[in-house]
Parts: C-alpha cells; sequence; structure tokens
C-alpha cells in the first residue's frame, strides 16, 4: 500500500451506474460493478425484511480501489477513528500520538489528513503496513456484517472527485476483498449453531453461575465488552479485532454457557450466515498442486467457493466437513485412485447424492465409459494452451447445470 497521490478522475455515462439486486446476487453484481476505475460511492440500499429494518450502506472507491466502508461517506474523523481503535495501531505510538491531538482540538480537516499521516510515516509514528494492516481487518468486518446476508435491495454509483483530496490511502483491489468475504463464510458457517446472526445480541451470565469458572479480571473484560447487549460485529470493533476471530472465541465461552445469546437486532442487516446456500461450493481432489491453484483461481473469479485436496488418502473425511455441490476428481491419484475413491464416497450417506466429475488428462474412451458408469460426469484436463478454451467451455457447462450460480458470471 502507499499513500494515496491524485489522478484524473473517470468520466462516466450514468447508465451502468445502478442496478437492482436480490439477496444471494449482490456480491456477483459488486464484482461486476466495480471493474471500472471509479472515483465515487456506491450507495447500497437494503429493503425491509421479517424483522429487519431498511439500511444502507456505502462502499466508496478511489480509482477503482476500496477506500472506505460503511454507513455514510467518510470524513477525516472516520478514518482517524478507525486508525485509533484497531490493535495494530493502537499498540503503537500513532494512538497516543492523535488522542493527544485530539484533546488539543488539532485534529486535521479533510483536506489535511493526507498531509498529516504522510509526516507521520517519515517520523516513524505509524508504518505504511499498520495502516494496511488496521483497514484490512476493518473492512473484512463490514463486508461480513453487510454481505453475510443481504435482503433484496437497489444500488447506485455518486462520483466524488473529493476524495482525491482526502483519503490518505491507495486502498484494496475490490474483487480480492470481496473474494476473501466469499472464503470466510466457510469458517463463519461453523459457528452459526453458536452465533446465528452477526446481529444476535450477547449477555453474559450469572457470576454466580457459569461465570464462576472466570477468573475476576476476565469477568470484568467480557463484562464491559459485552455491555449493553453488543452483537459480535460490535464488540469485535470495540476490540479492533477480526469479527471472525473473536466468533470463535465466543463460540467456545457461549458452549460453556457463559456467554447467552439473547436474539438479534433489527436496525441493520442481520448477518444470517448462509455460505453455503448463497455461493455454491466446490470440492475438488487432485495430487497437482498446479493445477488445483489454477482450478481455484478460476472458479473463484466465477464467483464460487472452491476446497481442495492433494491428497486423496484423507479426501472423505475432509469432504464429509464441506457437503460441497459438485465434487471433482483426478481418476490417476497414488494411493487411492479416483475410482476407487468414488466407491468410497458413495457408501457415505451425506455425500452419496454428491454430482460427481471425473478429471484426467488421458481422454481415452475406456476413461469415458467408466465415468458413465459409475454415473460421473468426464471432463478431460487441457493438455496444451490449444485445449484450455474447450476445457473453459466445458467446465462451464457442468457447473451451469450442477451448480449455477445466482447471477451467471461464467465468462
Amino acid at each position: 500500500m502507499t499513500l494515496a497521490a491524485s489522478q484524473p478522475t473517470n468520466h462516466l455515462d450514468s447508465a451502468d451506474l445502478r442496478f437492482n439486486f436480490k439477496s444471494a446476487e449482490l456480491t456477483s453484481h459488486l464484482r461486476q460493478a466495480t471493474k471500472r476505475a471509479l472515483t465515487g460511492y456506491w450507495t447500497i440500499h437494503f429493503e425491509a425484511a421479517d424483522d429487519r429494518e431498511a439500511a444502507q450502506w456505502v462502499l466508496c472507491l478511489l480509482n477503482g480501489q476500496l477506500v472506505f466502508s460503511g454507513a455514510e461517506v467518510p470524513t477525516c474523523q472516520h478514518f482517524i477513528e478507525v486508525m485509533l481503535r484497531f490493535s495494530g495501531l493502537r499498540k503503537g505510538k500513532l494512538g497516543p500520538h492523535l488522542k493527544a491531538l485530539k484533546s488539543a482540538g488539532l485534529l486535521p480537516q479533510d483536506l489535511q489528513l493526507k498531509q498529516t499521516l504522510r509526516q507521520l510515516v517519515v517520523a516513524g509514528v505509524v508504518t505504511l503496513a499498520e495502516i494496511e494492516q488496521a483497514f484490512h481487518t476493518y473492512f473484512l468486518n463490514v463486508l461480513d456484517q453487510y454481505l453475510l446476508d443481504s435482503t433484496d435491495g437497489s444500488a447506485f454509483f455518486t462520483p466524488y472527485p473529493q476524495f482525491e483530496d482526502y483519503i490518505p490511502f491507495d486502498g484494496f483491489e475490490v474483487n480480492s476483498m470481496l473474494l476473501e468475504s466469499i472464503r470466510r463464510r466457510v469458517e463463519w458457517a461453523t459457528h452459526r449453531q453458536y452465533i446465528p446472526t452477526l446481529s444476535t445480541t450477547l449477555t453474559l451470565a450469572d457470576r454466580e453461575g457459569p461465570g464462576k469458572k472466570l477468573q475476576e479480571n476476565q469477568w470484568q473484560t467480557l463484562k464491559n465488552l459485552i455491555q449493553d447487549g453488543n452483537n459480535i460485529v460490535e464488540i469485535a470493533q470495540s476490540m479492533g479485532k477480526d469479527s471472525l476471530m473473536v466468533a470463535k472465541s465466543f463460540s467456545a465461552l457461549i458452549q460453556q454457557d457463559i456467554i447467552q445469546v439473547q436474539g438479534c437486532k433489527s436496525d441493520r442487516p442481520s448477518g444470517i450466515v448462509q455460505g453455503s446456500s448463497e455461493i455454491p461450493e466446490i470440492y475438488i481432489v487432485d495430487d497437482s498442486p498446479v493445477l488445483v491453484r489454477q482450478f481455484r483461481t478460476l472458479l473463484e473469479h466465477w464467483g464460487y467457493i472452491v476446497h481442495a485436496s492433494h491428497e486423496s488418502v484423507n479426501a472423505v473425511s475432509q469432504l464429509a466437513q464441506v457437503v460441497p455441490r459438485v465434487i471433482f476428481l483426478d481418476i490417476n491419484m497414488p494411493e487411492v485412485s479416483g475410482f476407487d475413491l468414488i466407491k468410497k464416497i458413495r457408501r457415505e450417506p451425506d455425500l452419496a447424492q454428491i454430482p460427481l466429475v471425473m478429471l484426467t488428462a488421458e481422454k481415452s474412451v475406456s476413461n469415458q465409459w467408466r465415468a458413465q458408469w459409475a454415473s460421473c460426469k468426464f471432463l478431460a484436463k487441457p493438455r496444451s494452451a490449444e485445449d484450455v478454451p474447450e476445457f473453459r467451455q466445458e467446465l462451464r457447462d457442468i457447473l451451469r447445470e450442477l451448480a449455477p450460480l445466482s447471477s451467471d458470471l461464467l465468462v
């Protein structure tokens, strides 16, 4: 990351700067809508649904890079609050420095923020890496909050060249952040039984009951964090921590009845974790790290969540933890071949009905016949660059049939 330098703003036709979306389509729409090097902000309106009120989310871009995300267009104060709050900066010299400026009423105005941060970096008060880590964690928290369970809604883009004057850094590649958010949904799903939604409010158990398990300082720390029935996002933001990491810790405390779940707040998107139902999950078992990496990159670009294993021996137990929409299997693998693996998968009740696709570099009649006999589809790996377009087309056709995306981006 570098501190932002001014660049000319794109002048755009407004025709493509708005869209409507269904709840499961928002991530796909955003991946398409943010491909252009825009400077301004997307305003996303979420419709009211069930017990959730209508809500607004703002996604700010500088030359196509993500530079802020929240409920409103940021000012200088928003950036300072993030830098003061998140742990990577709070433990260093920047926190006391900015707090001193704040107490003296000398915080920089919007147009001075970029210059002030440059001076702090040069003076060694803060590093660019610390700034990057703080905002990376903050952005992931906000993306989780709004994307894990968005309602239907609409979005429109507003050009805002003023960002070039005061946004203090270049920002993050939007598609990479969205893909990282997609991958996090798999982990969020493992905590859903304890924290059903990101807006689930939490309370502390009675001190004389399960709370006895904690030392007094631990109890007081939790009491301060959970005051007023905060939810997991609010707790994580107050700590300056990754909300997913906080959820992992709190899930353990919920299992011990030290923390109790009280329900959902209705003044923001609920954040219900539904990674597997919203975005299809695909699993590939292949002993070639190169092929797996290329396969993962391609399918994640298309909008899928991809899991992989290089070892066929432990593949079945790993598959059982994910239960993907489609499984791709290499035929020729050491120890356990693809055809032997089919037999093992078909014996597992939770996996038996999942569509299987056999992968092989040998496009022989016998392999195709064996795949059909095993009720599998067959996909030949590309042997040369000339074979890649045909492979991609066949792969697209298979995925459209077996695991269609809510918004078709298989291009």
